[in-house]
């Protein structure tokens, strides 16, 4: 409800239906531009960027990758 992560995992299932990336924000700016980059093994495999239109003072942002937009498969590495 608050856009926060109810709990945290660093890894998933090759058939899930997508991954969450989620931070807590303290006094961002309006404008402030954000990246989330997904790697697979050290390769970016999509990357995102989103900049609010609003300051934030406190709370939590996100970015999400739908299993439609890269191949899931299994892989080492979580960054």
């Amino acid at each position: 409800s608050d856009d926060c992560a109810a709990g945290a995992v660093s890894t998933f299932a090759p058939n899930a239906l997508g991954v969450y990336i989620v931070a807590t924000a303290q006094n961002i700016p309006s404008g402030t531009q954000f990246t989330a980059r997904f790697l697979r093994d050290g390769v970016e495999q999509v990357f995102y960027t989103w900049s609010p239109g609003f300051d934030i003072a406190s709370g939590c942002i996100w970015f999400y990758m739908p299993a439609s937009d890269v191949a899931f498969a299994a892989g080492d590495s979580c960054a």
